[in-house]
């Protein structure tokens, strides 16, 4: 339009025009790096805002396929381009799902999902009470309470006459699985202070239970000084 001083305006012909529609953002997923028992890095790429400005991006996981925001997540700014994400908080030897996401004016965009497992960690396990001691033998075993994420893929005892026994010494195998299990040392010998442990192992390693402490009987055949020992 154009107008004079104190005058109409006179306006020029009509145009019409339409604005561009908003759309969802353009987002990639980063590969998850760095996985430790309770954390990992990924991250994303907005590579298209949708027209209207990125207000949050970040990553979102859960243990099932498709997690969205409404669950864990973070936040790791604003605007398109890449960014790094760490996520913690996570259980040991788990799988999970991850995808980028990024918001603007018309939603919440997802990129694509990756799944990725966390390492295991060592097991948790008690050693038994020893019973039924004899001059040659006796009952122990092991409470295994959790795996470590990973299969127990060997269980039983470990003993020596000595502190700290390992699976360098005298060792029985019980196969595998968590919970409690009974296990049998022989071979000993009589009237001899032994040290045992349970023990179990996982993709993470070999845990011991608590070390305990006993002596075998006496044998009434050795000799007397034996017995005043």
């Amino acid at each position: 339009y154009a107008r004079e001083d104190g005058g109409e305006p006179v306006y020029g012909d009509s145009r019409s025009f339409m604005t561009q529609a908003l759309e969802l953002a353009g987002v990639n997923t980063k590969p998850v790096i760095n996985i430790t028992p309770h954390a990992a890095e990924t991250g994303g790429d907005v590579f298209n805002d949708g027209g209207s400005n990125i207000t949050a991006r970040g990553v979102c996981w859960n243990t099932t396929a498709g997690p969205t925001i409404d669950g864990p997540h973070t936040t790791d700014g604003e605007g398109p381009g890449e960014f790094t994400s760490i996520i913690d908080g996570l259980d040991p030897g788990t799988e999970y799902h991850v995808r980028a996401y990024a918001t603007n004016g018309e939603g919440t965009a997802y990129g694509n999902e990756i799944v990725f497992s966390t390492q295991p960690v060592l097991p948790e396990l008690g050693t038994l009470t020893i019973t039924e001691i004899t001059t040659n033998s006796a009952i122990s075993g092991g409470n295994i309470t959790y795996d470590g994420g990973a299969p127990i893929t060997q269980r039983g005892l470990c003993w020596n006459t000595e502190p700290g026994p390992t699976l360098d010494h005298f060792v029985t195998n019980e196969g595998g699985g968590s919970g409690t299990f009974s296990s049998a040392m022989t071979g000993l010998d009589s009237y001899t202070i032994y040290f045992v442990r349970a023990y179990a192992i996982n993709a993470a390693g070999v845990q011991y239970g608590n070390e305990l402490e006993f002596r075998t009987a006496f044998n009434c055949g050795t000799r007397l000084m034996d017995e005043r020992d």
